[in-house]
């Protein structure tokens, strides 16, 4: 009787030993897949460069049409203020024709 309480209780316990081993290995894999995809994603993310080609081109044509278009607006501007001045001396000259033919 006593052998086959012992022979019970060493079963009893080395299912247990089983499923601690079991669950061991399970939590060993999980870990290691866990661990394995982080670090491929960790690797990649760290050898991808700060800013993509695409938006370095995008932001030096964004630049260069941001250039040009300052030059038009500043020619087109030189324009019209040569074009004021040649009015605003012309109005003088209406002014002044105007003075001396009234004296």
């Amino acid at each position: 009787m006593v052998l086959a309480i012992g022979m019970a209780t060493n079963k009893t316990a080395l299912g247990m030993q089983k499923n601690i081993t079991d669950m061991t290995n399970e939590l060993l894999l999980r870990n290691s897949e866990t661990f394995k995809i982080g670090s491929i994603e960790i690797a990649q993310e760290s050898q991808r460069g700060v800013v993509s080609i695409e938006t370095l081109k995008q932001t030096n044509d964004n630049l260069i049409s941001t250039i040009n278009s300052v030059i038009d607006i500043q020619r087109k501007g030189q324009e019209e203020r040569a074009a004021a001045v040649f009015e605003i001396r012309k109005l003088e000259q209406d002014v002044k024709t105007a003075l001396q033919s009234r004296t």
